[in-house]
């Protein structure tokens, strides 16, 4: 679509979105989706976020390996980057892993961990890594302890709620028994 029919695409891509999230059988092109992630326009964005959190929040473990062959890890990692929904984009990583799909490429895009443990609030941090941790494989554990991600579940000890002290230990025990150390 030529860019002065950006209100159009907007308004396909929310159709997108509502068919997608009421059947959840809906054939959606990734390509379109990440592309427009890689958009400036806010319009083509929203709805493209939102249909990549609801098929990452649901059981269609083909279009999310689908997604994650086009390049979202990558696109989410620029937006993440442009300080925009970031926390849309870390509930989408901590789906991911509580899925236990696409760990392995968000440790494999260099700086996306780093650039998550700056940029997201501590709450929502603590349930990212500790998914991360907890589903991980080795690849995925070694990364969080090069990145100082144990540090930071220690310090989600001190928090004065308790689901978040829960979620750390389980992240903690995760990096111990699965990588040696924190």
């Amino acid at each position: 679509f030529p860019s002065h029919d950006s209100l159009l695409l907007s308004d396909l891509l929310w159709v997108i979105h509502k068919l997608y999230n009421t059947t959840q059988s809906l054939s959606v092109n990734p390509g379109l989706l990440i592309e427009n992630l890689r958009s400036k326009s806010i319009r083509l964005i929203n709805p493209s976020l939102q249909t990549i959190g609801d098929i990452i929040a649901s059981d269609n473990t083909e279009l999310i390996n689908r997604l994650l062959r086009c390049g979202m890890t990558r696109a989410l990692h620029t937006l993440l980057l442009r300080s925009l929904y970031v926390k849309e984009i870390i509930w989408i990583f901590s789906n991911l892993a509580v899925e236990n799909l696409g760990s392995e490429y968000i440790v494999e895009s260099p700086g996306l961990l780093l650039d998550i443990i700056s940029q997201t609030p501590s709450i929502d941090l603590y349930f990212t890594l500790s998914n991360l941790a907890v589903r991980g494989n080795n690849n995925v554990i070694n990364a969080l302890i090069r990145c100082g991600c144990g540090i930071i579940l220690v310090r989600g000890l001190t928090h004065t709620g308790q689901i978040i002290r829960t979620i750390c230990l389980e992240g903690i025990d995760a990096l111990l028994k699965k990588g040696g150390h924190v």
